[in-house]
């Protein structure tokens, strides 16, 4: 192999490893990565807990639109169901 030869090879390569580096720097590293899964699991914490305290409200709220409907049954008042 030839001087000149190697000099393009040399700066040829030089040009592709700056900018693969270049890419190298925009990619998130480990870190980031990490602290963006642990958000995001927070996030389903707390929409998994609102879905459990919905879900207890919605059988709380039935319960005592049971109740009110008897309660006005035997009272001989009518009722309509929503």
């Amino acid at each position: 192999m030839a001087q000149d030869e190697f000099d393009r090879l040399f700066t040829y390569m030089n040009k592709e490893f700056s900018v693969i580096n270049k890419k190298l720097d925009t990619k998130a590293d480990k870190g980031q990565i990490d602290s963006l899964i642990n958000s995001v699991d927070g996030i389903i914490k707390r929409l998994d807990d609102d879905q459990a305290n919905n879900a207890a409200r919605d059988i709380i709220l039935n319960r005592h639109d049971r109740w009110i409907h008897e309660i006005a049954y035997k009272d001989g008042i009518k009722l309509s169901r929503p």
